[in-house]
């Protein structure tokens, strides 16, 4: 008995040390086991229409409106708000941001107001969008990127370049 003893000690701190005891062969459990994932489906997609636009224009945000097409462009000294007539890339209106503003994104609450992030000033101007009038603007923290409205248009979804999105009141 004492022998037993003795050999279930050793093949216990050999297995524990790294020893020689029998490990397992690598077979997955049935809990492990592989979910046989399909293969995509291809999918190329159909170009629609093509429709010109201005080739200087750094595009940052864009919205469809009351038929007609905004647009937040970017760059520093280059930045601005446009309404563009989507079958000629005519620009109807335009608004150009003071030259340390990089515009990015825009969206549309409600039924009347453009807002327009900047990059990384920490600003967010709001225009009526009738006349492209600046009726408002907030401060918030860190880089504006995208900007998008909730369907019923009384909240604003951003983004500022990390995994986070703000959901933010549009009234203030």
């Amino acid at each position: 008995m004492k022998r037993l003893l003795v050999a279930i000690t050793v093949l216990f701190g050999a297995a524990a040390c790294g020893g020689t005891a029998p490990r397992n062969s690598g077979a997955a459990s049935p809990s492990q086991a592989a979910v046989p994932v399909p293969e995509p489906k291809r999918v190329v997609p159909r170009i629609a229409a093509e429709y010109p636009h201005d080739a200087k224009a750094y595009t940052q945000g864009l919205l469809w409106a009351d038929g007609g097409l905004y647009e937040s462009t970017g760059e520093y000294g280059e930045s601005s708000l446009r309404k563009v007539d989507l079958n000629t890339g005519r620009v109807e209106r335009t608004l150009s941001l003071p030259g340390r503003y990089f515009g990015e994104g825009l969206a549309l609450a409600g039924d009347s107001l453009l807002y327009q992030l900047t990059w990384q000033e920490q600003r967010c101007f709001v225009y009526d969008k009738r006349d492209f009038r600046q009726v408002g603007v907030f401060a918030y923290a860190g880089e504006g990127w995208g900007l998008t409205s909730g369907a019923g248009g009384d909240s604003l979804y951003m983004s500022d370049g990390s995994s986070w999105i703000r959901v933010l009141d549009p009234a203030d």
